[in-house]
């Protein structure tokens, strides 16, 4: 009897660590910039390709997507007066992922509404912090 409560509990265990370890959070981070100047975008929207899960870049360029699909999905990057980025299919398997976009200056932006970045930054080294 004793054997058997302590196989049991043993089993009991396993589970609990299996289930905590499927249960990790992916997410994905990183930021966008501006391709002729090498400027971080402020107010880029990052979303999953036909998904709701969205974020907005920060006046660093950053951002950080915490609500991923299960299996493959692809990550776009908009932002006005640019054309749209998007990735290849992509998997996170692990807890996180880093992605990047250098967004290209759509041409003909007739409303005049957009503003570029008028100087050239210096593109910083990639980091871990979204």
């Amino acid at each position: 009897m004793m054997r058997a409560t302590l196989l049991l509990i043993g089993a009991m265990a396993g589970g609990v660590q299996l289930a905590q370890a499927q249960a990790v959070p992916r997410a994905v981070s990183g930021r966008v910039f501006d391709d002729t100047t090498g400027c971080p975008l402020a107010g880029a929207q990052i979303q999953l390709a036909g998904g709701a899960s969205h974020a907005l870049t920060n006046i660093q360029g950053r951002y950080r997507l915490d609500v991923l699909p299960e299996g493959e999905f692809v990550l776009q990057a908009a932002h006005a007066g640019y054309r749209p980025q998007q990735t290849l299919t992509m998997t996170v398997s692990d807890s996180s992922a880093r992605v990047d976009f250098s967004l290209i200056r759509a041409p003909g932006d007739s409303t005049g509404r957009t503003s570029f970045p008028q100087k050239t930054c210096q593109l910083e080294p990639p980091d871990d912090k979204p």
